[in-house]
């Protein structure tokens, strides 16, 4: 299982948590966020095939960016991915 590192403790919007998850996972196995929608960002997760991952969401309780109401979405999108395992730092 390979494993990354999404740093959003400098992201301060919507942008900006895009821009994290593309630096920290997505660009590092030749993928891309583009559709700035939490359905793009499932679609994406799903590019992969099965093939598992670790994610280590750095600052996700700090995380200004992010609203209750994506964290929750971002749960849930992760519930439904099962070849990824997330663990909120």
């Amino acid at each position: 299982m390979k494993a990354f590192t999404v740093d959003l403790s400098n992201a301060h919007s919507f942008d900006s948590v895009v821009a994290a998850f593309n630096d920290g996972f997505f660009g590092s196995v030749s993928a891309h966020w583009y559709g700035r929608s939490w359905d793009a960002f499932h679609d994406c997760l799903w590019c992969f095939g099965e093939q598992e991952y670790q994610l280590t969401l750095v600052g996700w309780t700090t995380c200004s960016g992010l609203s209750t109401k994506a964290r929750q979405r971002l749960d849930e999108i992760f519930s439904q991915t099962v070849h990824i395992k997330v663990i909120y730092d």
